[in-house]
């Protein structure tokens, strides 16, 4: 199977499926890549052929950057509102439906991962980086909110003092303290990281996809909780994060 849209490509090899995130220069969260997303996770999960979904970045730099800020600020405060709530609102069903999937997610992160790029990672089963991955949640620097589940993601992965290390202090997390603890799986060459990844996949599809689906479900029942509406609404109708924006944008 090859599926090709404008951001996004899905390869299936042997009951693994990689979806191949392409949106020059930094895989950016724009509404067309976010419904491209969509669409594509809900076609291998609907695959029954497939067992293992790798999610990868074609820029060699980073994995994403996030939400594309430039393209949701709109021409005035009230737009760039209704823009960002309506992305971030399809960010969490991204990460909904990843954590739903009865199929197991690799997230290979060749790089950077920012803000709600972070959520849509930690909804993966297993991640594996190299020596190039950060995390970075930039959200009290430029006044938005990770209202798109990875606030629960992060409780549940390091627990709530480390999350409030990486959510409030706008620090960058290195592969090394993300291994230690507990965010990435393994760390491994960078011109690997596919080659692992898919390794990795191969493997775990051989198990028996019962078992590895009933104990995600297991594993992920009541981590994520709903969808965070009343608190985004109120940060985005505060006119100081219009302002923010626009300084954060130019940086």
């Amino acid at each position: 199977m090859g599926v090709e849209s404008l951001y996004i490509k899905i390869k299936e090899f042997n009951h693994i499926a990689v979806v191949e995130l392409n949106r020059s220069p930094a895989n950016g969260f724009s509404r067309g890549f976010l419904m491209e997303f969509i669409r594509a996770i809900k076609k291998v999960d609907e695959d029954r052929s497939i067992k293992i979904v790798i999610i990868s970045s074609k820029q060699s730099q980073i994995f994403s950057s996030g939400l594309d800020l430039r393209s949701l600020m709109g021409d005035n405060a009230d737009e760039m509102s209704r823009n960002i709530f309506d992305a971030v609102h399809l960010v969490y069903k991204i990460v909904e439906k990843i954590m739903l999937s009865k199929k197991i997610f690799i997230g290979a992160l060749s790089g950077a991962t920012i803000g709600s790029a972070v959520s849509v990672a930690l909804a993966c089963d297993l991640l594996i980086g190299s020596p190039e991955t950060w995390f970075w949640l930039p959200d009290p620097q430029y006044g938005g909110l990770l209202a798109d589940g990875g606030i629960d993601l992060l409780i549940n992965h390091i627990g709530t003092s480390r999350a409030k290390m990486l959510a409030l202090t706008n620090d960058r997390i290195n592969p090394q303290r993300a291994l230690e603890w507990g965010i990435l799986y393994r760390v491994v060459e960078k011109g690997k990281l596919l080659d692992v990844a898919f390794s990795e996949a191969k493997r775990l599809s051989g198990y028996s996809t019962d078992t590895l689906s009933y104990t995600k479900r297991l594993i992920n029942e009541g981590i994520l909780n709903s969808f965070k509406c009343d608190e985004l609404k109120e940060i985005l109708n505060n006119r100081e994060i219009y302002n923010r924006l626009q300084n954060y944008i130019k940086l």
